[in-house]
C-alpha cells in the first residue's frame, strides 16, 4: 500500500507531468509535420508527375502536327460529328454509333496516329494518352484518337463526354502545368494534363492529353511515410530528451528546492523554532517567474519573522498586562466586602451581593459597613466608563464615600461631601452614580440619599417587590456645589431591599432586547422569598437564561437586605 502511495505521488510529480506534456506535445507536433509533410510531397510528387506527362504530351503533338494528313482525318471525324442530330449524339457508346466513325478508322492515317500514340503510353508507361477536340457548343471532348480504345471503358473515336467549362479554363490557363482533378469511368481519380493546339482552323481547339491515376501514387506515399515517420520519431526523441532536461533544469529542480525550503521552514515554525535562512540561502537564477517566486519567498521569510518578533513583543507585553489585569481585578475584588462570611454573627439583618465585570475590571461597586452597632450603611454605585480608569475612579469614590460614612455623616452628607471632594479634582471629567443608605436596626428606619441611581425595589413582608419611587439628584462629580437630599422607608421584620446597576436593566440579548425593569421585577416575584443570597441568584440565573449567548456590555451589580427584626 505504501508502495502504491509512493508510485502514486511520484506520477503526480511536477518532473512526471513536465515529460507527459512533452511527450504529448512532440506527439502533436510530430502529427502536424507528418501530415504537412505528407501534403508537401504529394504536391511535389503530382507537380513532378504532371510535368512529365506535359513532356509526353508536347513531344506527340510535335510528331501528330508534322503529318499534314491528321488535320485531314480530324476533320473528317468532326464532320460526321457535326452531322449528327442530339438524338444520335445521346447513342455514343452504342455499336450503331461507332459505325458511323469505322471508315476512318481503318483509314491508314489513323492506324498510323494511334500506333504513335500507343508508342508514347507504352514507353513512358502511362495510364492514357489520347487526342481529343473540344466542342464549345456542347461543352464536350470529342475523341479523336484513345489509346485506351481496347477497354470497354475506354472512348472510341467519334465518342464524347461532357467536361465541365471550369475543368476547360483549367487546361488552358497559363500556368506552367495546366490540369483538372475528375474521376474516371471507373471511379478512379485522375489529374489530366495536357496541351492544346488549333486543328482543321483557327477556331477549333485540340487536346493531346495524358491521365494520370492517383491510385499509382500509393507505394510512393507509403515509402514516404515510413521514412518521414522514422525521421520523426528519431528527431521527436531526441528534441523530446532535450527539451524535458531544459524543463527540469530551468523549471523542476528551482521548484524542488523551494519546496524542500518551505518544507524545512514549515518544520522549524511548527516547533517554535525561527525559519530564517530557509529561503534566503536559495541560489535560484532562472530569469523569469521561477526566480520571481524565489524572492518572494525570501520577503515572506524575512516579513514573517519580523512579524513573529514584533508578535512575540506584544504578546509578552499583553501578557503583563493582563498579569497586571488580574492583580488589578483581586486587588478590586479585595476592596468589596466579603459576602461569604459578611456578618454572620447578625441575626438582626441578612445581606448579600455580587459584581460581575463586563472586563477584567469593572466601574461597579457596593458595600456595606456597621457604623456602629446600630447602624448599618449600604452602598451601590456605578461609574460613568469601563475599564481600568473606571476600577481606580471606583476605588478612590468608594474610599471617600466610606471614610465620610463612618465619621457619622447623614446619607445626604456624605454624598455631598463625597461630591465636592471628587469635583475638586476630577480631571478625567468622570461621574459615579450612588445610591446609600442607613439602616437604624434598631428601629428599621432606612435614611437613603440617591445620586443619579437606578430605583431601589423593595418587598414588604411575603407581598411583592416593587420599585421606590423618589427623588433622585445628579451623579457625583458632575456639579460643584451639589446638595443631596435624604429620603426615609420604614422597613418592618421580613422586608426587603434589593439594590442594582443598569447593567442588569440594560442587560441585551441577541435581538437587542433589555431586560428592563418590568422583567427585573417579574424575576424578583418569581422567587421573592429565602434568603438574600438566593433572591440575588434569582435574578442573575434570569439574566443569564434572557441573554443567551450575547455579549455582556455592562457591569452587573446587585444587592439584597432582608430586614429580620428590631434590636432590643
Amino acid at each position: 500500500m505504501a508502495n502504491k502511495g509512493k508510485k502514486r505521488q511520484k506520477n503526480k510529480s511536477l518532473a512526471a507531468k513536465v515529460s507527459f506534456v512533452t511527450i504529448i506535445g512532440m506527439l502533436i507536433i510530430g502529427f502536424v509535420g507528418l501530415m504537412v509533410g505528407l501534403l508537401v510531397y504529394v504536391r511535389t510528387l503530382i507537380n513532378e508527375n504532371n510535368r512529365d506527362l506535359l513532356y509526353v504530351a508536347v513531344t506527340a503533338k510535335s510528331f501528330l502536327k508534322d503529318d499534314p494528313a491528321f488535320d485531314g482525318m480530324a476533320k473528317e471525324v468532326m464532320a460526321v460529328y457535326d452531322s449528327m442530330t442530339e438524338e444520335e449524339r445521346a447513342k455514343t457508346g452504342t455499336e450503331a454509333y461507332r459505325e458511323r466513325f469505322a471508315k476512318i478508322t481503318e483509314s491508314e492515317i489513323y492506324r498510323e496516329s494511334f500506333d504513335l500514340l500507343m508508342r508514347f503510353r507504352l514507353l513512358n508507361a502511362l495510364d492514357n494518352i489520347y487526342f481529343v477536340i473540344y466542342d464549345k457548343d456542347s461543352s464536350s471532348l470529342v475523341h479523336i484518337i484513345d489509346t485506351d480504345r481496347m477497354d470497354e471503358l475506354g472512348f472510341k473515336t467519334g465518342e464524347w463526354e461532357y467536361i465541365k467549362k471550369r475543368d476547360i479554363e483549367e487546361l488552358l490557363s497559363i500556368r506552367e502545368i495546366p490540369c483538372y482533378l475528375h474521376r474516371s469511368a471507373d471511379n478512379h481519380l485522375l489529374f489530366t494534363t495536357g496541351i492544346c493546339f488549333p486543328v482543321i482552323d483557327d477556331e477549333t481547339l485540340g487536346f493531346i492529353l495524358t491521365d494520370y491515376v492517383m491510385d499509382d501514387m500509393h507505394y510512393d506515399v507509403l515509402m514516404f511515410l515510413t521514412r518521414f515517420m522514422v525521421a520523426i520519431v528519431i528527431v521527436m526523441i531526441i528534441f523530446g530528451l532535450l527539451f524535458s532536461r531544459y524543463l527540469k533544469r530551468r523549471l523542476v529542480k528551482p521548484i524542488n528546492e523551494i519546496a524542500s525550503a518551505a518544507g524545512s521552514y514549515g518544520e522549524k515554525t511548527a516547533f517554535g523554532e525561527a525559519g530564517e535562512g530557509c529561503f534566503s540561502s536559495l541560489d535560484i537564477h532562472t530569469d523569469d517567474e521561477v526566480e520571481i517566486l524565489a524572492d518572494v519567498m525570501k520577503q515572506m521569510e524575512e516579513n514573517i519573522g519580523a512579524y513573529v518578533k514584533k508578535l512575540t513583543e506584544m504578546t509578552a507585553r499583553e501578557e503583563r498586562a493582563k498579569a497586571e489585569l488580574d492583580t488589578a481585578a483581586q486587588i478590586q475584588k479585595a476592596a468589596l466586602p466579603d459576602v461569604s462570611g459578611a456578618y454572620t454573627d447578625r441575626n438582626d439583618f441578612d445581606i448579600y451581593a455580587t459584581m460581575e465585570p463586563a472586563k477584567v475590571v469593572g466601574g461597579d461597586f457596593y458595600d456595606f459597613f456597621l457604623v456602629d452597632d446600630d447602624h448599618l450603611c449600604v452602598i451601590i454605585a456605578d461609574v460613568s466608563d469601563k475599564g481600568m480608569p473606571a476600577a481606580l475612579f471606583m476605588m478612590s469614590v468608594q474610599a471617600v464615600i466610606r471614610n465620610n460614612a463612618m465619621m457619622g455623616k447623614s446619607p445626604a452628607d456624605v454624598l455631598t461631601d463625597t461630591n465636592s471632594a471628587i469635583r475638586s479634582n476630577n480631571k478625567l471629567e468622570m461621574f459615579v452614580t450612588v445610591w446609600l443608605g442607613i439602616l437604624e436596626l434598631s428601629t428599621g428606619l432606612l435614611t437613603y440619599a440617591n445620586a443619579g441611581h437606578e430605583p431601589v425595589a423593595i418587598q414588604r413582608g411575603n407581598g411583592e417587590f416593587e420599585f421606590v419611587k423618589g427623588q433622585k439628584k445628579p451623579a457625583i462629580g458632575i456639579w460643584q456645589g451639589m446638595k443631596y437630599l435624604e429620603q426615609e422607608i420604614a422597613l418592618l421584620p421580613g422586608d426587603k431591599v434589593f439594590l442594582y446597576t443598569d447593567g442588569v436593566t440594560e442587560a441585551q440579548n441577541d435581538k437587542e432586547e433589555f431586560f428592563g425593569g418590568e422583567h427585573l421585577l417579574k424575576t424578583l416575584n418569581s422567587r421573592n422569598t429565602g434568603l438574600s443570597k438566593d433572591i440575588v441568584e434569582n435574578v442573575r440565573n434570569g439574566i443569564s437564561s434572557f441573554i443567551g449567548d450575547a455579549e455582556q456590555y455592562d457591569d452587573i451589580t446587585m444587592l439584597c437586605l432582608k430586614y429580620n427584626s428590631f434590636n432590643g
